[in-house]
């Protein structure tokens, strides 16, 4: 491992300094305060921003600018904007000629309105490599080890590959991407471009969505004229809550076919607080302005939706399971998505119906590693319908994983627990997600 030096001791900068220093790298970490410096090195710790967090041993606290940046092969910037440009010009006659930059702060310099990396870029000249670390991410949970995924972006892919290897660790994964994005319409419907998700703040909750026909936010003081109208929701025969069996199992179902086709999509998913436990808003669908029941959360919803909650659990545990740690699957997000290995169908094998009045669809998805398969089977009408299936070397290869129409704990297991076989065909229940794995 290298020598990696780390310019502003704020709690991102802390924190960064502290998983590199984890992973193997010799780190030093400036702080422009040497009272700051003195403190941390008594304490092994940074008292103002993460003061439960011990500083390991090879990470060296300094107010020295040239012990910081000189010998690194890694300069990671986590100056605040306002302060950035003044730091690297400090820096800049000591960093080596082949080092990496990284730029890990956010904002832009006020009057030039210049990213922090073309800040860095210019102060540094022409012909250095700057990668831009960006979030969603907390300081507080890369330093207490929680899962963090970050995107660095960088013209320079070379780089970008470099940053990510040295960035990895048991907690931490930084996904590769383009430092620019076509800005042309047909490029933005591709999924390196986009956030999967069926709710927001915006609008209906998911059980909303299921449960409303109409929006009611009379609560507003709008005479609900506010919020749309076009919802594209549907009660299923009752407008809100209802103690009626079997319409509250269909909403439940359709919850979890709209909650599998999220979280087990290409790119990123993007889930609503409360969709997990069904949260409603009462068919409000514009609740920014209550700071009460209409937008808090109910903690009761976990145990009276504790199936449902079950359910996103799995689901989520799914895609953490997903192995990106293998050097051989250190890519950007457009390589892994370019690289991906889906097969459309209908109810009959290679035969997608991709018509508006289409009411399924099924695809199969191979792993990178080619040794795993996943056959989804989504049917969006009211009569079952029977999906052929792709072939595998063992036909009873085929485990049942997921099956909407099914009462919990069956409509959903562990991967590693299907068991349920199938073979030739399967018949998908009205209004149900079914997905099949296979070992290879």
């Amino acid at each position: 491992m290298g020598t990696v030096g780390v310019l502003g001791a704020g709690s991102w900068g802390t924190a960064l300094g502290v998983h590199l220093a984890r992973v193997g790298h010799d780190v030093r970490l400036w702080a422009r305060d040497p009272a700051l410096v003195n403190d941390m090195r008594e304490r092994r710790a940074n008292a103002i921003y993460l003061e439960d967090v011990t500083l390991p041993e090879t990470l060296t606290v300094t107010d020295d600018i040239r012990d910081a940046v000189a010998g690194s092969d890694l300069l990671v910037s986590a100056i605040p904007s306002r302060g950035c440009r003044a730091v690297i010009q400090a820096a800049a006659p000591h960093v080596a000629p082949d080092a990496t930059l990284v730029s890990a702060t956010k904002g832009l310099e006020t009057g030039t309105w210049l990213r922090m990396s073309e800040v860095i870029a210019q102060e540094l000249g022409p012909g250095r490599p700057v990668v831009v670390l960006s979030g969603p991410s907390f300081a507080s949970e890369v330093a207490q080890q929680l899962p963090t995924a970050v995107l660095a972006a960088s013209l320079d892919a070379e780089a970008t590959e470099f940053v990510q290897t040295e960035f990895r660790g048991p907690a931490v994964r930084l996904y590769g991407s383009a430092d620019l994005f076509s800005d042309a319409r047909e490029d933005a419907y591709r999924p390196q471009q986009s956030v999967n998700f069926v709710t927001c703040h915006d609008g209906f909750t998911l059980n909303d969505l299921v449960s409303y026909n109409q929006k009611h936010n009379e609560p507003n003081g709008e005479d609900n004229r506010d919020g749309a109208n076009d919802n594209r929701s549907s009660d299923w025969g009752v407008e809100g809550p209802t103690d009626d069996p079997a319409i509250e199992k269909l909403r439940s179902r359709h919850a979890k076919n709209l909650l599998t086709v999220t979280l087990l999509s290409l790119g990123l998913p993007m889930i609503l607080m409360g969709d997990e436990v069904r949260r409603t808003q009462y068919g409000n669908n514009n609740a920014y302005c209550h700071n009460n029941e209409l937008s808090w959360f109910d903690w009761s919803l976990l145990k009276k939706h504790s199936d449902v909650y079950r359910f996103v659990k799995h689901l989520i545990y799914a895609r953490l399971q997903r192995d990106v740690s293998k050097p051989e699957y250190s890519m950007s997000l457009n390589q892994l998505l370019q690289k991906r290995l889906v097969n459309w169908h209908g109810v009959k094998l290679n035969q997608p119906d991709w018509s508006n009045h289409s009411h399924s669809i099924a695809f199969t998805i191979e792993s990178l590693s080619k040794d795993v398969m996943w056959h989804y089977m989504v049917n969006a009408y009211h009569e079952a319908l029977e999906f052929e299936l792709p072939q595998v070397k063992d036909a009873s290869h085929w485990k049942r994983w997921i099956d909407t129409s099914l009462a919990s704990p069956d409509d959903i297991c562990y991967q590693s627990d299907a068991s349920i076989t199938a073979s030739g065909k399967y018949l998908v229940q009205p209004r149900s997600t079914v997905v099949l794995i296979a070992r290879l």
